[in-house]
């Protein structure tokens, strides 16, 4: 097995009221970004995650819906990324919402036909309540691949 580090570099991102209890984000293109232990690597972009749900849960919790964010660069290497349901919490102090961590799950399919599984975990993502932009921010995780 060869273990290639992933990063998903997410850039600012919209995120727009519908009503008193729904939110929407802008679909959002991410890249990615993999490294074989060799320092060779290979981008893909973009990723584009689709405009997703947030849903008001409560006085100060909201969730996003979960989502498939998926890309393929011109060689034809390809990435699918699996993205849970994510908590969102108020923070009044700052006075922006913050999209708690998650881990999502990923597969990527390169051009000569190897498939790779893991996962990036993405941090926590701040968005202003006076801008409605959330702030960039850097998923990281691996890549498995058989040898051979």
């Amino acid at each position: 097995m060869t273990s290639v580090k992933l990063t998903l570099n997410c850039p600012p991102m919209a995120v727009f009221p519908v009503s008193r209890k729904l939110r929407r984000t802008a679909a959002e293109p991410m890249t990615a970004n993999l490294t074989w232990p060799d320092f060779t690597g290979i981008m893909i972009y973009p990723v584009l995650i689709p405009a997703t749900d947030v849903h008001r849960k409560g006085m100060l919790h909201w969730q996003v819906d979960a989502c498939i964010g998926a890309g393929q660069d011109a060689s034809g290497n390809s990435i699918v990324v699996n993205l849970p349901v994510e908590p969102v919490l108020f923070n009044l102090t700052h006075f922006d919402m913050e999209a708690q961590p998650i881990t999502a799950p990923v597969t990527v399919t390169l051009a000569d036909g190897r498939v790779g599984t893991g996962s990036v975990v993405f941090p926590i993502c701040r968005t202003s309540l006076i801008t409605g932009i959330a702030e960039a921010v850097i998923a990281q995780g691996s890549v498995e691949f058989q040898d051979g």
